[in-house]
């Protein structure tokens, strides 16, 4: 049996626990599929933990996204690892984007839900935009390069500039966007008002925005468990 063999076997596993959305421990991976334990192990945390599958209660874990992929994607995926491979310095820049961009993310999640803190309100939407920023930045570095980053003054682009480039028509979620940049911008000199129903709407549909958008760049949805019960509490 070839090594590819041996995976997809695996993926077919982990691809039944997540479309009857079961748990599963290595143990269980492994006596269905004829690894060892530890290989399973292995495995997971070096090509998958985080990304498409995640853990529940130790020692269970759930996958998520494998479905959406294919067979020679999974491959392609799991045997990165063993390829060497020389990052540019756009792709360097890119990885930075995108941790940078999910660290401000969680942090905006932790201070809106934190009751205690009577600048939440600002906080959060200083950080939410960050992260927009940078997820979208990431974005058109991927597509365009490092020089589509800066101006001609040599200053990076406004997030205007950048919310553009990601939606060139008019939607609602370029409203949404605009919406929150122009509250960031209020929060930077002004006291914004308390929480208002129609604010609590617009950060909850920025949520799950990020979290759609992410999901559909990175590949997995990020802080899948801390994003569903935080998004539904704002």
């Amino acid at each position: 049996m070839t090594t590819k063999d041996k995976r997809n076997i695996l993926l077919s596993f982990f691809r039944d626990k997540e479309r009857q959305k079961l748990s599963f421990t290595y143990a269980e991976a492994a006596k269905a599929t004829g690894y060892k334990d530890h290989s399973v192990s292995k495995f997971v945390s070096e090509n998958l933990k985080g990304k498409y599958i995640f853990q529940n209660k130790r020692p269970h874990w759930y996958c998520q996204g494998l479905l959406a992929i294919s067979d020679d994607d999974f491959f392609r995926i799991t045997s990165q690892s063993t390829q060497a491979k020389v990052l540019t310095d756009d792709d360097k820049l890119y990885n930075k984007l995108i941790k940078r961009s999910l660290n401000a993310f969680t942090i905006a999640l932790e201070v809106y839900n934190r009751p205690s803190l009577e600048n939440r309100v600002e906080a959060f939407a200083i950080m939410m935009t960050n992260a927009w920023e940078l997820l979208l930045k990431s974005q058109i570095l991927k597509a365009k390069g490092f020089d589509s980053l800066i101006d001609i003054d040599g200053k990076s682009i406004p997030i205007s500039e950048a919310v553009n480039f990601k939606y060139p028509n008019d939607s609602a979620d370029k409203d949404n966007l605009n919406q929150l940049i122009s509250l960031r911008n209020d929060a930077i000199h002004l006291l914004l008002p308390e929480i208002q129903p129609q604010l609590s709407r617009l950060f909850q549909t920025t949520v799950l925005l990020y979290q759609e958008e992410f999901a559909h760049q990175e590949g997995y949805a990020p802080l899948l468990a801390c994003c569903t019960s935080n998004a539904n509490s704002i």
